[in-house]
């Protein structure tokens, strides 16, 4: 691989680039005979190295056909950045995948799965890679052709910035203004409406007795009630963000964020 790795600084071309692609996704084969555990700091540094050869390694492969990696090594990549302690590192395998993955096609639904489950992670926001975290998250989240989805990433990144950071705050409004100018037509409802199934409570004003069975059957009707709310209305911790029903509900997320202490974060979100 050194020496392949070397050639490639010499003379780039797509065939050595292939040849130190397929090198370097022989590490990542799994091995069915351990257990799936937590990397630990030299695996991390293993791990790292070998990223950084596939991204030297990716700019020249665009002129060769079959670019994309095997399918165990992406599964291996999706594993490792869901098991590797260093968030640093999670944010290069992402940005790697993304790369690989949009080659062909739209991303599929495991990486924004992925995605999606590292936002919620605050330690990705205060690692050495943040920058390039955030510049990802711009990229990924408007472009995404599932609105749901991009409309409940965008959500989880204000529901992260509101308890965090001013600087996170701006990153997140930063991929919602992205949006926006992206989706126009399908966030203009979430801005300028309000909840229409939050119903206050009726109070009553004497106590009424009813029959068992009356009781029963009543207390069925609200469960059933329940259960369709529960169904129609957004679901912040959902796992897969595109049944998170992000779009049926109104983005609070803004209002909050327009009563930030920060002045930047607070004018940033009154302009939204």
């Amino acid at each position: 691989v050194a020496r392949l790795e070397l050639a490639l600084k010499k003379k780039p071309t797509p065939q050595t680039s292939s040849k130190v692609m397929g090198r370097k996704g022989r590490f990542w084969k799994p091995d069915a005979s351990k257990k799936r555990h937590a990397l630990a700091e030299s695996e991390n540094r293993m791990v790292r190295i070998l990223i950084s050869g596939i991204h030297r390694a990716f700019p020249y492969m665009n002129a060769l056909e079959g670019t994309t990696l095997q399918e165990e090594t992406l599964n291996a990549l999706y594993r490792v950045c869901h098991s590797v302690s260093a968030y640093s590192t999670r944010i290069v395998i992402l940005i790697l995948l993304f790369k690989l993955l949009s080659i062909v096609k739209e991303p599929p639904d495991r990486f924004y799965r992925l995605l999606y489950e590292q936002i919620n992670e605050f330690d990705i926001f205060t690692c050495s890679h943040r920058q390039q975290g955030a510049e990802l998250l711009q990229k990924s989240v408007p472009t995404d052709p599932c609105v749901s989805r991009s409309v409940a990433m965008g959500r989880r990144l204000l529901q992260v910035g509101a308890n965090s950071e001013p600087a996170v705050a701006v990153a997140a409004l930063n991929v919602l203004r992205d949006l926006w100018l992206a989706r126009r037509t399908e966030l203009v409802p979430l801005l300028n409406s309000v909840d229409s199934q939050l119903q206050p409570a009726d109070v009553e004003d004497e106590e009424h007795f009813i029959d068992d069975a009356q009781f029963a059957a009543k207390d069925s009707t609200s469960t059933a009630e329940a259960n369709d709310r529960k169904e129609t209305r957004y679901r912040p911790l959902a796992r897969e963000p595109r049944f998170a029903l992000a779009t049926n509900t109104p983005l609070w997320e803004l209002y909050a964020l327009a009563c930030h202490v920060h002045p930047f974060v607070s004018h940033a979100a009154s302009q939204l």
